[in-house]
Formats: structure tokens, C-alpha cells, sequence
């Protein structure tokens, strides 16, 4: 892989000064991307710069670090209102999008511990039903003799029917 380290430091001579600062006035920069010839920075340049040297294709390497510079004249009042809006935007929604993976994290986190606690009393909830019906016979005498006449047959609750269910009176 070729060193680009000096055109790597011109760039960023270009940019000295006048960089992305989030609480600083908007920067605009000619070719940070293809498709457009100037936007606002979102970032630092030096980022870019990273990008641009690990991720494109060599032979678009040089051109791109060769034209990308600040615009230093005056941008139409519309341009330039519309790009710190987008920029300060863009950064409430990097922001938002940092919230929102810290809270993914923690409800990660917590759903792993939800999980864990759920399999911890499905176990220990077995443990119990093992324990009741080995003592099935003592826990039934103890039903009769706290509750007399309860309705427990022995299975399940039984229910007195209902109106519709009992047969007519004569």
C-alpha cells in the first residue's frame, strides 16, 4: 500500500484552523464525497482523510486527498443556513444514536439477567413440585383438617355449577 502520509499532511495544513468543531461555526469542504463538490463537515477532516486512505480504491486515492479543501469564499446565505441545520441535526442524532446504543446495552444486559433469573425459578420451580408430590399424601391430610369440606378433589379446584348448568327445579 502506497504512503500517503504527505498528501495526508497537506490536507490537513488546508484544513488548519478552520476544522470541525462542534461548538464552532459550521466548516464547508470541497470533495469529501463523490457526489457532491462541497457539504458541511460532520466530523473532523482527519477522519475523513482516515477513511478516504483505508477504505477507497488506490487510483481515486490521490485526487480525492488533492481536492478536498475548505471552501474559503461565500456560499449563497441558503446553502449556508441549510448546512449548519443539517450539521447541527446530524449532530443530535449521533447524539440520540449513542443514548440509544447505551440503552440497548443496558437492556441487554438486563435481559440477560432477566433470562437468567427466569431459568433460575423454572428450576427451583420444579424443585417445589418434585417436593409436593413426594408429599402429597401429608400436604392432602393437612388440607382436611384446615379446610373442612374445601374444594379440593384431590386433582384440581372442582366449582359449583351454575344456574344454566343445574337442572330445572320441579
Amino acid at each position: 500500500m502506497p504512503d500517503y502520509s504527505e498528501l495526508r499532511a497537506r490536507v490537513l495544513a488546508r484544513f488548519e484552523g478552520c476544522d470541525y468543531d462542534p461548538n464552532g461555526p459550521t466548516v464547508f469542504a470541497w470533495h469529501v464525497h463523490h457526489d457532491r463538490p462541497c457539504e458541511p463537515l460532520t466530523e473532523p477532516i482527519a477522519n475523513r482523510v482516515d477513511y478516504i486512505t483505508a477504505e477507497k480504491e488506490q487510483r481515486e486515492i490521490p485526487t480525492r486527498l488533492e481536492w478536498l479543501r475548505p471552501v474559503r469564499g461565500d456560499l449563497p446565505g441558503d446553502v449556508k443556513e441549510a448546512g449548519d441545520k443539517y450539521r447541527k441535526a446530524r449532530d443530535k442524532y449521533l447524539e440520540a444514536g449513542d443514548k440509544c446504543r447505551e440503552a440497548w446495552d443496558k437492556y441487554q444486559e438486563a435481559a440477560g439477567k432477566y433470562q437468567e433469573a427466569g431459568d433460575k425459578c423454572r428450576k427451583a420451580r420444579d424443585k417445589y413440585q418434585e417436593a409436593a408430590y413426594k408429599c402429597k399424601t401429608d400436604i392432602e391430610a393437612l388440607y382436611a383438617i384446615e379446610c373442612p369440606g374445601g374444594p379440593w378433589d384431590g386433582e384440581k379446584m372442582v366449582f359449583a355449577r351454575s344456574r344454566i348448568e343445574r337442572e330445572p327445579k320441579k
